[in-house]
């Protein structure tokens, strides 16, 4: 219950504050040097968007780096998984095997 709260807040004050950029218009002014002194006017409602584009393709980014660098390990413990698995699905079918009285499977599931 209090992560819904806590969730309806954060949509509210973004929702009021995409309103408070609304109702109030105004431009950003750069001047830069290597733009040959012309000034470049953008809207504030771009800035925000722009910056929130930026923001999420970081964490875009930062997260594909993150697997690739991790995969190793990843795979590690896939393969570590999987071998335990197969081995208890191998002594539960050769007691199975010996339960049944069929030696010749026991044989081949002890291997």
């Amino acid at each position: 219950m209090i992560r819904v709260i806590i969730f309806l807040v954060a949509v509210a004050v973004l929702a009021a504050f995409a309103v408070w950029i609304a109702n109030n218009p105004g431009m950003i002014v750069i001047e830069w040097p290597l733009l040959h002194r012309n000034p470049v006017e953008v809207d504030i409602g771009l800035v925000v968007v722009a910056l929130v584009v930026c923001a999420a393709a970081v964490i875009v980014l930062y997260e594909i780096a993150r697997r690739i660098i991790l995969f190793p390990e990843f795979l590690s413990l896939f393969m570590r998984r999987r071998r335990i698995a197969r081995g208890y699905l191998a002594i539960t079918r050769g007691l199975i095997a010996v339960g049944a009285g069929d030696p010749y499977a026991a044989r081949r599931f002890a291997r």
